[in-house]
């Protein structure tokens, strides 16, 4: 069985923290350990950024369907 998956370029920069920096503070919370202000407005910006170009790169009516079920839920 072959996946096919959308080419993907590994150049593009979805979000202007490093994903290494995420994924510490994504530990650090999973393991007991308490966020500062900082840390939660940078997990914030990062959903944020990745939210959009997620958003940015689909067709006008998956775009649509984004928007309605986003509402809902």
């Amino acid at each position: 069985m072959v996946l096919l998956l959308p080419k993907c370029r590994r150049d593009a920069d979805i979000s202007k923290h490093k994903i290494t920096d995420i994924m510490n503070i994504i530990e650090k919370e999973e393991f007991g350990g308490t966020l500062t202000f900082r840390e939660l407005t940078t997990l914030a910006e990062y959903l944020h950024e990745i939210i959009s170009s997620i958003y940015a790169g689909l067709p006008a009516m998956q775009k649509l369907r984004m928007r309605y079920f986003m509402d809902v839920i």
